[in-house]
């Protein structure tokens, strides 16, 4: 978006968002309110998926459809240690970002059911429109 301001036009950079989850669903963390939450401020929203086998991926996958923001990847860890294996899928999904700005999103907080709160996403999405 440009905006002209006393004859200067200012470009808003873009702005990546990321996630990095692995069985979250599972986990109870809530990951979609977490997604849903840093649409407003990001272009992209790119989320790295690590091999789930709870259900995580496929949430994913739907709310992919959802959003054009949301961008999926799946890039299973290596299986070194945890501590290597999110630092190998951070770097990873960052070289995948497209802004000049990269947001670290965390899902952290308390637990809760995800799959109840795939109509948040839902809501939010149709209120962008």
């Amino acid at each position: 978006m440009e905006v002209v301001e006393g004859g200067f036009v200012l470009v808003k950079p873009r702005i990546s968002c990321f996630m990095i989850v692995r069985n979250t669903l599972s986990q109870g963390y809530p990951f979609v309110e977490a997604i849903a939450q840093a649409l407003p401020v990001c272009d992209e929203m790119l989320v790295g998926d690590g091999g789930s086998t709870d259900g995580t991926l496929e949430i994913l996958r739907r709310l992919e459809q959802l959003n054009p923001k949301i961008r999926v990847y799946v890039d299973p860890w290596p299986g070194k240690s945890f501590a290597h294996d999110l630092r190998w899928a951070t770097n990873t999904l960052m070289q995948k970002c497209r802004g000049e700005y990269i947001i670290h999103t965390i899902h952290t907080g308390k637990r809760d059911n995800t799959r109840e709160k795939l109509g948040v996403l839902e809501k939010h999405t149709r209120n962008m429109a």
